[in-house]
Order: C-alpha cells, then sequence, then structure tokens
C-alpha cells in the first residue's frame, strides 16, 4: 500500500512539474504571438515607396565563402504608379557602396541616404502604367540581423554562406525592396569559386563554368516577399531522383525531376 502511495505522489510530483513547463511555453506562445500581432498594426509601409508596383528583380551576385563580402548587380523591372513619374527610392544598407544605376544603359543621379533610402532620379518623367527598369550595381560587407540575414560560417576547408532576411535583413545584402506586403518574382545568378555550389529559391535553371568559377541560375516565377530570397553556398553534393504525378501523367507528362 505503501509503495502505491509513493508511486501516485511522485507521479503527481512530476505531472504539477510539466505542467507549469507547458503552461510556461503556452505563456511564452502567446505573448510572442501578441507582439508579432501588435507589429502588424502598428506597421506602415514605407511612403517614398508606394508610387511604384515591382515586378521582378534580377539578382547577380559575386559569392565567395572563404570571405565576408558580396558584390553584385540587381535589375529591377516596376510599373509607376503615378503621373509626372521622376524619381523611385530603395532600401539599401548605407554601408554598402553604389558603383552604378543605369538605365537603358545610360548613368542615373541618385543619393545614398545614411539612413539606408536610396533615393534615384530620372531625366524625364515616365509614363504612368508602363513596365520599365533600371539596374544598380553595388558591392560591400554585408551586416547580420535577424535570423543571420548574410553568415559566414565554417573552416579553411568546408565553409559556407548563407543570406536569409526575415523579417528585415533584406536591404543589408542588397535585395533593394524589403517592404513585408510587397511580392514580386526573381531570378538569382550567383557565381561562386569551385567546388562551392549555390542554393536558391525555385528552380536550378542553368548553370556555367568559367576561369575557376561556376555560375547558378536559379529562377522563382511565383510572387515572393523579398525577405524569403535567399541563397545558401557551401561545397554541396548533388543527387537527383524523379516523382511521377498520376495527374500530370494523365497531361503526358509523367516525371517531375528534382535535382
Amino acid at each position: 500500500m505503501k509503495k502505491w502511495i509513493i508511486y501516485w505522489l511522485l507521479l503527481g510530483l512530476w505531472w504539477q512539474s510539466n505542467a507549469q513547463e507547458i503552461c510556461k511555453d503556452g505563456a511564452w506562445i502567446a505573448d510572442m504571438e501578441a507582439s508579432q500581432r501588435g507589429w502588424q498594426l502598428q506597421y506602415r509601409e514605407n511612403p517614398f515607396m508606394t508610387n511604384y508596383d515591382l515586378r521582378y528583380h534580377r539578382l547577380e551576385w559575386e559569392v565567395d565563402p572563404a570571405v565576408r563580402y558580396i558584390s553584385g548587380t540587381v535589375t529591377s523591372w516596376f510599373v509607376p504608379l503615378e503621373d509626372n513619374f521622376q524619381e523611385m527610392s530603395f532600401e539599401l544598407a548605407a554601408n554598402m557602396q553604389v558603383n552604378a544605376i543605369t538605365y537603358g544603359g545610360a548613368p542615373l543621379e541618385y543619393v545614398h541616404h545614411s539612413d539606408g533610402r536610396l533615393q534615384i532620379f530620372f531625366p524625364n518623367s515616365l509614363p504612368m502604367g508602363q513596365l520599365d527598369s533600371l539596374a544598380v550595381a553595388y558591392e560591400g560587407e554585408p551586416a547580420t540581423i535577424g535570423f543571420g540575414s548574410f553568415s559566414v560560417n565554417g573552416q579553411r576547408h568546408s565553409r559556407s554562406v548563407d543570406a536569409f532576411s526575415e523579417p528585415y535583413g533584406a536591404q543589408k545584402n542588397g535585395t533593394l525592396q524589403t517592404e513585408p506586403q510587397r511580392q514580386n518574382r526573381c531570378q538569382d545568378v550567383c557565381a561562386t569559386p569551385n567546388p562551392y555550389r549555390v542554393a536558391s529559391n525555385g528552380l536550378l535553371v542553368g548553370t556555367h563554368e568559367a576561369d575557376g568559377a561556376t555560375t547558378y541560375h536559379w529562377q522563382h516565377r511565383y510572387p515572393i516577399p523579398a525577405y524569403l530570397i535567399a541563397i545558401g553556398v557551401t561545397d554541396y553534393a548533388v543527387f537527383s531522383d524523379f516523382i511521377t504525378f498520376s495527374r500530370w501523367a494523365r497531361n503526358g507528362n509523367p516525371q517531375l525531376r528534382l535535382s
């Protein structure tokens, strides 16, 4: 009888201890969700980026996992939303160096403000509602914020770079449009020294090798917010496999290749 009493006493103590931990975890989750909801209610769109609709990004980067540095060009396709459209703004961390901004091959004037606002001026007004594009070439050492917007890891024989910008780190590595509610399609064209390989969003549509480096071309055809655009660079192992979809088979496409 005493053994059963001791058993139930110990079980009760164990349950009380774990119940407290469960309650603590539940309270922590509730607080976190409340904080996120509060941020959403207080969020205000950047007023300098409301005069255009961003449609597409082409991100051309050069990354070496042995060096904490990034250089490249971001080409952005956009549609002006206002008459007399003569300037637009992006966000790019103030410590990043802008090498050139071009429109139709010609250089544009710009001001890179200390708060990260990149203000761009066109020589003439652009027509409202018409798709257009410009390119920003830049370089620098990205800062790391949030969930590791740009991280370099590993030892001499096995190094890696990963860029993941959630929640506000896109401007740190040069995505240039960080409004979380804005979504657009993108291409990542990233060159890295061999034997490193690049993983990114979407589908790997091609590679090109030259001068001891390989360029990886990833394409994302669906709208995606800037903070979810990511790359991972390391000496990945590569494998291929196939998945059969019955509905695809009926349409004459029996296999989807993953690689």
